[in-house]
């Protein structure tokens, strides 16, 4: 499980972040910071997963 976590939380932040144009991104950092509470409690897969892999450079990236 831990794998399949790695390969499918890690490709998918970094390849959207980049392919995603820039109305998209801010979009997601407005909903981040704006809704953090409703945002970890809509997609905890995601946000949790995310915070315990790789964290730091995800939610920096998105939110800074």
């Amino acid at each position: 499980p831990f794998q399949t976590h790695l390969i499918l939380r890690n490709p998918i932040p970094f390849p959207l972040a980049h392919s995603l144009p820039p109305h998209s991104v801010p979009l997601n950092l407005r909903r981040r910071s704006s809704r953090r509470d409703s945002s970890l409690q809509k997609p905890p897969t995601l946000i949790k997963p995310l915070r315990r892999l790789k964290p730091p450079t995800i939610v920096d990236y998105w939110e800074g």
